[in-house]
């Protein structure tokens, strides 16, 4: 999450997208947007968004082909069409009916685990409703330690 200094600047190709107001259900169908290699084993120019249709799958699914990366504020969907392949793109996105509602955390070819962002509303809100801190001023150990 980054909080700008400055509202952003929208325009016909940089848009907003909403947060959720509910969690992921089985079987809604997202898409997904990303940056990465649409071959798999291959890295390729990331010049343009790639974007595919997946589904979210059962978590037991998703236990069964992430169980060394699996807790319980991820979820994965499941390509079901593939207009263009984001495959392990670290910035991929995932939004279901209009509302942003996951991050990439780990994927196959055909598989995505995602970060279920209706879990960290609250957080996101304390964070852009919490002053931004004043700097500290950063003292080096050589500093503190002399004495006048």
């Amino acid at each position: 999450m980054v909080k700008l200094a400055e509202p952003a600047w929208f325009t016909q190709h940089v848009m907003p997208v909403a947060l959720p107001t509910c969690c992921t259900q089985l079987h809604e169908k997202c898409l997904v947007s990303g940056w990465g290699s649409t071959v798999p084993g291959q890295d390729e120019p990331k010049l343009i968004l790639k974007c595919e249709t997946q589904r979210v799958i059962e978590v037991k699914m998703c236990q069964i082909a992430f169980p060394l990366y699996w807790i319980e504020h991820a979820f994965c969907a499941k390509t079901i069409i593939s207009t263009d392949n984001c495959l392990s793109d670290q910035g991929s996105t995932v939004v279901c009916g209009g509302e942003l509602k996951g991050l990439f955390w780990s994927g196959s070819s055909d598989v995505g685990l995602y970060t279920r962002l209706c879990l960290y509303l609250d957080w996101m809100s304390d964070i852009m409703n919490t002053p931004d801190p004043t700097p500290e001023p950063v003292w080096t150990t050589a500093a503190a330690a002399t004495t006048w």
